[in-house]
């Protein structure tokens, strides 16, 4: 224990290490974000415009520039990679518990429960998950919590007059940063914070306002000054549609329509994912949030963190276009308030949200178990039941680290959840083994290479572009006779997603019948170049796909 008290960064830092990497190089990019971030990142080194994004030779607006300039920076330390593509992500969630050590003994917390806090966030499944991931979500966090640190000295710690200090760096250096990762809101964030401390402690005779206001001109100016030294060069080389694009398509749309039109809930999603999301620690999150809750206008720190957790549930509570990791902002100040609550408290009584999670968990388990047992009868997809059983005995695990938390054996917590982070290496493995882009370019590397034209009918991957190298064309469909010497032609010939009509076949014993067959019309209208086939596992929409491969000699 001594040790981990006088060592605590590196302590954080080895653990990030184990919480992190295990399984990143070989779990190949999935959903559609990590394929368009890697790639893009390939061409914004190959074209050398570090200011506007490309992907697929085409304007990419989703977001600023800054996730793509790390990236890069790891590309030429390990190589054009998944590795490459995702420490960026494991640094700043490193960096982010490095940062919650300090604050939390900024919250006179003993080092050992400081340590703790930092541990609490590396081992969140939702940090596990997302510290992994090569996207945006991870420097974004990491400006905010940067720039909290500095409103937080500028609020509660008495600082010489001139603003030039420590505190006017964290504060508009850190949101210039969260800004250039992931747009605006790296601004709503601060601001919705400051407004829960003047709401809950405007008796509070305490807080240094003062301080905080007088660094608040100069301060917005020098952010302002960083964000338009990218802004206005993009803006100018795209006419404005960096910006009509990037915050009307890609933000004010996404808020009114519901992602993949699925069911909509206004709010009660957010509260419902976080007790699968913040294990295995939610056995701390209701009395935490509710001891925070009722100490928020004596103790003005209460109403700092509250307004840190509340800012992006009340951003996204009606945002239609509903994601788990969208109130992962929300994290660091949910491991502060949950150490704080452990450290003063030793009995975790009986909790509904806690029972909740415990069956959410238990019936995840169970699904995936049979799931895995079925799809190992099936020779074809072998390697994704692997897959499921992998994440099944991860879910056990981690369901076994929340008990330990409910026990106050915290050290066997952090030890259980360490386990479940290994476990990700097992399952990245067989995921990969079933992935169909990889399956398609280890099979065809060369075909994809040399082809003068790439086209692909009914598969519009991202996945695609980042695995083969190359350009593809989602928009056309050739006929055999318009297809040049060399050119390959990918059509989406048969797919299978597990749904009613699945489930039937298989109680049947019948064979399983996909959504859509094109093969017969495939064989009339290109019989006579070669075709090949290949089949795998597409996450992008969750389905097993047989991708037929028209290559015309």
């Amino acid at each position: 224990m001594k040790f981990l008290e006088r060592y605590p960064r590196w302590v954080l830092t080895f653990a990030a290490c184990l919480y992190l990497l295990p399984g990143t190089w070989l779990f190949p990019l999935v959903d559609r974000d990590e394929p368009r971030f890697s790639g893009a990142t390939i061409e914004m080194m190959e074209r050398g415009n570090y200011v506007v994004p490309y992907f697929n030779d085409q304007y990419r607006f989703d977001k600023p520039p800054l996730t793509y300039w790390w990236m890069q920076l790891h590309y030429r330390l390990v190589g054009i990679s998944e590795l490459g593509a995702r420490l960026h992500s494991v640094s700043a969630a490193w960096l982010v518990a490095l940062a919650l050590y300090g604050f939390a003994l900024r919250l006179k917390m003993e080092p050992r429960w400081a340590l703790l806090v930092g541990l609490v966030w590396l081992s969140s499944l939702q940090v596990v998950i997302h510290g992994r991931v090569a996207v945006a979500d991870m420097p974004l966090i990491l400006g905010t919590t940067i720039a909290l640190r500095g409103i937080w000295d500028y609020l509660f710690v008495k600082k010489q007059r001139s603003f030039l200090n420590a505190a006017f760096a964290q504060t508009y250096l850190g949101m210039a940063f969260a800004f250039l990762a992931k747009g605006p809101l790296a601004l709503f964030i601060p601001i919705l914070t400051l407004l829960a401390v003047a709401i809950f402690s405007r008796k509070c005779r305490t807080l240094y306002w003062k301080q905080l206001l007088a660094s608040l001109l100069p301060g917005l100016l020098v952010c302002l000054a960083i964000i338009g030294a990218w802004g206005i060069p993009a803006l100018l080389q795209t006419q404005g549609a960096y910006f009509n694009v990037g915050i009307g398509e890609h933000v004010v749309e996404r808020g009114i329509s519901s992602f993949n039109e699925r069911f909509y809930i206004p709010g009660v999603y957010y509260i419902a994912i976080i007790l699968i999301f913040f294990s295995p620690w939610v056995p701390a999150l209701v009395p935490s949030l509710k001891a925070t809750w009722r100490a928020r206008k004596e103790t003005p720190y209460a109403g700092f963190l509250l307004g840190w957790v509340a800012s992006s549930f009340i951003i996204f509570a009606f945002y239609k276009t509903q994601l788990p990791h969208y109130i992962l902002p929300s994290y660091p100040a949910l491991a502060l308030l949950a150490v704080g609550w452990l450290r003063s408290n030793q009995n975790i009584g009986f909790q509904l949200s806690y029972t909740l999670t415990r069956i959410a968990l238990s019936v995840a388990i169970l699904s995936l178990f049979v799931l895995g047992w079925i799809f190992n009868r099936y020779q074809t997809v072998a390697d994704l039941g692997h897959a499921a059983l992998w994440l099944s005995a991860l879910l056990v695990v981690l369901l076994m680290a929340s008990e330990c938390v409910k026990r106050q054996r915290l050290l066997a917590a952090i030890l259980c959840s360490l386990g479940s982070a290994f476990l990700f290496l097992p399952f990245a493995h067989n995921v990969r083994q079933a992935h169909l882009v990889v399956r398609l370019q280890s099979a065809h590397a060369q075909i994809l290479k040399d082809a003068p034209n790439a086209y692909a009918d009914g598969f519009g991957e991202p996945s695609l572009v980042w695995y083969s190298g190359r350009f593809w064309n989602f928009q056309a469909k050739p006929n055999a006779d318009a297809l040049q010497s060399g050119d390959v032609l990918l059509i989406n010939t048969r797919r299978w997603r597990l749904d009613d009509r699945l489930i039937s076949d298989w109680q049947a014993g019948d064979p399983l019948r996909p959504r859509n067959d094109l093969r017969a019309e495939i064989q009339e209208q290109y019989g006579h170049l070669e075709l090949q086939t290949v089949q795998g596992f597409n996450p992008g929409n969750s389905s097993w796909i047989e991708l037929t491969l028209i290559h015309k000699p």
